[in-house]
């Protein structure tokens, strides 16, 4: 990817860890802390809360510009923390690949001297 601003979301995080913008389209690596994993944990007691602030959503609604059905997580994560609800992250540093594409699966392949016979 020539321009990584044209993928690239905001993720901003607090002292605290709490995650408090998500999601938005950027023209500044400075308003990039981090990147979301699209993996969630959320605690039971906490859950029937947010089943219910989901269901609650207007279905007819815009999110982003998209339609109920297609929002995107980060949307919803947004949200919640628009709502109040506290988003918590939880920092890792390497551990973690990305594939999107083919593409991604084989040059991380080439990189790690992988050899993939179909």
């Amino acid at each position: 990817m020539e321009n990584p601003l044209d993928d690239a979301e905001t993720l901003r995080i607090d002292m605290n860890s709490n995650i408090y913008e998500i999601g938005r389209k950027t023209n500044s690596l400075d308003e990039i802390e981090g990147q979301f994993i699209s993996l969630i944990k959320v605690s039971k007691e906490i859950l029937p809360k947010i089943l219910d602030f989901y269901y609650g959503l207007d279905r007819k609604g815009n999110y982003d510009g998209m339609d109920f059905n297609n929002m995107f997580m980060t949307t919803f994560l947004q949200l919640l923390i628009n709502a109040g609800y506290l988003v918590r992250a939880v920092k890792i540093n390497g551990g973690w690949l990305e594939i999107d594409t083919i593409a991604d699966l084989n040059t991380y392949n080439k990189e790690q001297n992988i050899l993939v016979i179909d």
